[in-house]
């Protein structure tokens, strides 16, 4: 089987484990999760964290945004550009900035400061399905994978430190192994509803 073909396979499994959850518990992780990330040392020690506005699959981190805000920290969500398949994060006074629709029904913010990269302490990353290893499974478009890795090249290189990335999922998401390309980047940590997998704290 193809590469391409068993990411597909293990997509479609991964999405039809999401399916079949109800959407009060998936309201309840998403609580727990949010409960896991502000507990965690990098969230509370972050100065500048990017989330991502969930689909109807994702985990909903309204909750990290808002003890984020009200902890003074500055949060970001992306805006992305469509043809050159890049992430730009963007700084939001609320969980509830102003927000429009765009392509595969993704929502990004309508206006905001633009945040550059090498301010990013933490990203909290969307994935499809994560592994043990922190190998994640998007969507296919690149887009996370792109981003990280220029990041924590920017981050390392410019400011002398290290950003980090920490995947979200429902635990019905975790899998034994993800196939992994060359520009695949995995993450530092992957939180679920039942705790923290792969070494954040």
């Amino acid at each position: 089987m193809e590469l391409s073909e068993l990411k597909d396979e293990l997509r479609r499994e991964a999405r039809g484990a999401v399916a079949r959850m109800t959407g009060e518990a998936k309201a309840q992780a998403s609580d727990l999760i949010c409960a896991h990330l502000n507990a965690s040392a990098w969230v509370r020690e972050a100065s500048c964290i990017m989330l991502f506005d969930a689909l109807g699959d994702e985990p909903d981190g309204t909750g990290v945004a808002t003890v984020a805000l009200r902890s003074g920290k500055t949060v970001c969500y992306p805006r992305i550009d469509w043809d050159q398949r890049a992430l730009t994060p963007v700084a939001v006074d609320t969980h509830e900035f102003p927000r429009a629709s765009f392509r595969h029904g993704v929502r990004e913010p309508t206006d905001g400061r633009e945040v550059a990269p090498e301010e990013l302490d933490l990203v909290i990353v969307p994935g499809v399905a994560f592994d043990a290893r922190g190998a994640r499974l998007g969507r296919g478009g690149g887009y996370y994978d792109r981003f990280l890795g220029e990041l924590l090249e920017k981050v390392e290189i410019r400011v002398g430190r290290r950003a980090h990335a920490v995947g979200v999922c429902f635990d019905c998401q975790r899998v034994e192994r993800v196939v992994m390309e060359a520009h695949d980047v995995c993450v530092d940590a992957v939180v679920t509803e039942k705790g923290v997998f792969h070494g954040l704290e």
